[in-house]
């Protein structure tokens, strides 16, 4: 686990702190050196390549975050995409993971795609 600025933290120090029941803060520190190294990241690859198409995504949202009704949202992922020409079109609040290289695909190369269903299975 890193701090906000990047640096290491004590391993049996983070490990005590994870096994407690708040972990918030661990977790927002992380998000800062997160969301830095992909903000240098993607200026990165614009900088080499300004027609690149960018996306960011997440496979699952904070695991011990909860809505107002206190019910466990896992999925509020993280979806960010950017493309040079602005063509977003298919994109909605709600398109789920499984649609966005076939909406990328029918965007920008031409192709023709059907959009699967949006669907969620919970594996316990």
């Amino acid at each position: 686990m890193r701090n906000n600025d990047g640096s290491l933290q004590n391993f049996s120090a983070t490990h005590k702190e994870l096994n407690n029941a708040d972990t918030e803060d661990q977790y927002l520190n992380y998000l800062v050196y997160a969301n830095h190294l992909a903000i240098n990241f993607t200026d990165s690859i614009l900088k080499t390549d300004p027609n690149s198409i960018i996306i960011l995504a997440s496979d699952h949202g904070y695991r011990k975050a909860v809505s107002s009704n206190k019910q466990f949202n896992p999925f509020n992922n993280l979806l960010a995409i950017y493309t040079p020409n602005q063509n977003y079109k298919g994109f909605t609040g709600s398109t789920s993971l499984v649609n966005v290289f076939r909406i990328i695909l029918n965007n920008h190369f031409n192709q023709q795609l059907p959009l699967l269903n949006n669907q969620t299975f919970h594996v316990n």
